[in-house]
């Protein structure tokens, strides 16, 4: 790839990395924020029927450096089931940007019937906030469309409810932003978890 169409855009753009809030991500003097190219791959594996392990790498030209791997376990248990997520991803810097980051998250969902609950954390590390291209979803599991939780040293919880509609025959097949409560930690002085 070598561009990108915003879906608010009619025009094709250079790839830009996003740099918002508290991210600390800083471009070299006299260095523009765009990529020539996207170079992206990765791969799933099954390793048992119910663990599943994907990883994925991805580079915007002279910006940054994205290795995410992830784990997700299913544990059947009876007419129910829980559900592990376990994401990791690893950006570094590559030529024109200041990164520096690790994102780790953890999204735990017991399913019963039509009912999803589950518990997600997530956790920043690094000189710099999560990674990504601008336009782009983050691969966080706290990622919504109006916050991504992704800055500099920030943690973040989530507490959320799913219902499939289609268990009483209401197809719903583009709602997927189910009721949540999150609360982000920002990171203050001598304060840590």
């Amino acid at each position: 790839m070598d561009e990108v169409n915003y879906r608010n855009s009619t025009n094709n753009e250079e790839m830009s990395l996003v740099n918002a809030n508290r991210r600390n991500i800083t471009i070299k003097p006299g260095a523009k924020n765009e990529a020539n190219f996207f170079m992206y791959g990765g791969a799933t594996y099954q390793v048992t029927k119910a663990l599943t392990a994907t990883y994925y790498y991805g580079e915007p030209d002279d910006l940054y450096k994205q290795h995410a791997v992830n784990l997700v376990h299913v544990l059947p248990l009876g007419k129910s089931s829980l559900k592990t997520d376990l994401c990791y991803a690893r950006s570094t810097d590559d030529g024109e940007a200041h990164v520096d980051n690790h994102a780790f998250g953890l999204l735990t969902t017991y399913a019963m019937g039509a009912h999803k609950f589950g518990l997600g954390l997530q956790k920043m590390q690094g000189d710099t906030g999560f990674a990504q291209i601008n336009g782009t979803d983050p691969f966080l599991v706290n990622y919504i469309q109006v916050n991504d939780f992704g800055n500099a040293d920030e943690r973040s919880w989530q507490l959320r409810y799913d219902y499939d509609f289609a268990a009483l025959g209401i197809p719903v097949p583009d709602l997927h932003d189910p009721p949540r409560v999150r609360r982000p930690r920002r990171p203050q002085s001598g304060v840590r978890w």
